[in-house]
């Protein structure tokens, strides 16, 4: 048990790095909503499909299919991850109850520069938590990381101390006629 618990050490180190990383996708996905949301052009799509998967672990993902006739006519299909806030507010059962949305388009964007106007909120807010708890894993990665290998290096140094102590008295005992 205490070096599965010793293990812990590196995950901390990870968080050092990967903290920010996440912290910084974040930010740019929010922006990229948001500028999107402010500057892009809003057009209907026709939903055709939506679904729900359950993962190994119970957490639940959403995706939404929507249809649109692009400028020459031609049918565009796309799918869009989608907050469960909003999923709660669209799906009934295994049915999807809206027939169209609004969906927002800048082509400057690079990447993706579709944005499903109605979960945009949603999305914003989401990157938003993603974007502190990224921050947060870094800070206490910062802070705990350092810790953890002097606690560890302090203890490993008291057991090797007894370790000696113990090999000592027996050998005592040994050289004892």
């Amino acid at each position: 048990m205490s070096q599965w618990l010793w293990q812990w050490k590196w995950a901390f180190v990870i968080a050092i790095f990967a903290g920010p990383a996440f912290a910084y996708y974040s930010y740019n996905n929010a922006n990229r909503i948001e500028h999107i949301m402010a500057q892009g052009a809003p057009f209907q799509a026709v939903v055709t499909g939506g679904e729900e998967r359950t993962g190994r672990r119970g957490s639940r993902t959403y995706s939404l299919d929507v249809q649109w006739a692009d400028a020459g006519g031609q049918p565009q299909t796309h799918t869009f991850d989608i907050s469960s806030d909003y999923a709660h507010q669209i799906f009934v059962g295994d049915y999807v109850n809206v027939e169209t949305v609004e969906v927002r388009y800048l082509a400057s964007e690079a990447g993706d520069p579709l944005v499903l106007a109605p979960d945009a909120p949603h999305q914003i807010e989401e990157n938003r938590l993603f974007q502190w708890l990224g921050v947060a894993a870094g800070i206490l990665g910062l802070i705990i990381s350092p810790l953890w290998f002097w606690l560890e290096r302090r203890f490993g140094k008291k057991r090797d101390d007894d370790i000696d102590a113990e090999l000592a008295r027996m050998r005592a005992r040994e050289q004892q006629p």
